[in-house]
């Protein structure tokens, strides 16, 4: 949507029972920008007595889990190269296991060891990425207790006709590992 630069306050509702799960958040808009807000949710233990201790009863079950809303603003490329297109990879992936993951832009030749395209990024944050016109095979990759796992992989082809792309990585419970990347254009196609 196109706005006017200033500040709104966003509000956000389940539509599954009308619950509200945000109200009044901040949103500053200076003119002339082009941005992709995104929203999350994160988990949160919640130890009421602040002992330390999330399982009180003892079961190995953890007794209460919060779910709370954030925002992540970020800015959209303004590249209009035909030859190179900017991927901006934005981390949503929570875990208790690890804290970053890497994703590897694997071209023909290379091996992820050898890539000379990837990224590393902590939960919450995001990192662009200039892609030269070619075919990747895409790894997403953690480290966990030393060993590296594939989070998720896809192949990606980026040409002449190619947008700036966001490439969102989350957490699934569809998944068969558990983790999905989501890759969708930069600025949607205008109509």
């Amino acid at each position: 949507m196109v706005l006017a630069s200033g500040d709104y306050s966003v509000d956000l509702t389940s539509t599954e029972d009308n619950t509200p799960l945000m109200s009044n958040h901040l949103l500053s808009l200076v003119g002339n920008t082009n941005k992709t807000l995104f929203f999350y949710a994160e988990q949160e233990y919640v130890d009421n007595d602040n002992d330390g201790n999330i399982d009180e009863n003892g079961d190995g079950i953890i007794d209460e889990i919060d779910v709370n809303v954030f925002s992540l603003m970020v800015e959209n490329s303004v590249l209009s190269s035909i030859y190179q297109h900017e991927i901006e990879i934005v981390n949503l992936i929570q875990s208790d296991d690890f804290t970053q993951v890497a994703v590897f832009f694997v071209r023909q030749d290379e091996s992820i060891s050898s890539a000379i395209y990837h990224r590393e990024l902590s939960y919450k944050n995001t990192g662009s990425i200039l892609l030269k016109n070619n075919s990747y095979h895409v790894f997403v990759i953690a480290n966990n207790n030393g060993s590296s796992i594939i989070l998720n992989s896809f192949e990606l082809i980026i040409n002449e006709q190619s947008n700036e792309q966001f490439l969102v990585l989350e957490s699934s419970e569809t998944s068969p590992t558990g983790y999905k990347t989501t890759l969708f254009s930069q600025t949607p196609e205008q109509e």
